[in-house]
């Protein structure tokens, strides 16, 4: 999506941010101890994204 001249975004359907949450835990799991630094970095950032879907995204149905 793109709202006038500001950057292109991107639209994730409730249902599915959830499923990308819940992806992204199970390989911060797994990846936990890999020694290479930027496998930790980018596993940080994607955090961020999990974090995000855990604090904004309301599926209906879902209990609060």
């Amino acid at each position: 999506m793109q709202f006038k001249d500001d950057w292109p975004g991107l639209f994730i359907r409730g249902d599915q941010a959830e499923q990308l949450s819940y992806a992204i835990q199970q390989l911060s799991e797994r990846l936990a101890d890999h020694p290479d630094p930027i496998v930790a970095s980018v596993l940080s950032n994607l955090s961020q994204w999990v974090e995000i879907v855990n604090r904004d995204v309301i599926v209906r149905g879902q209990q609060q």
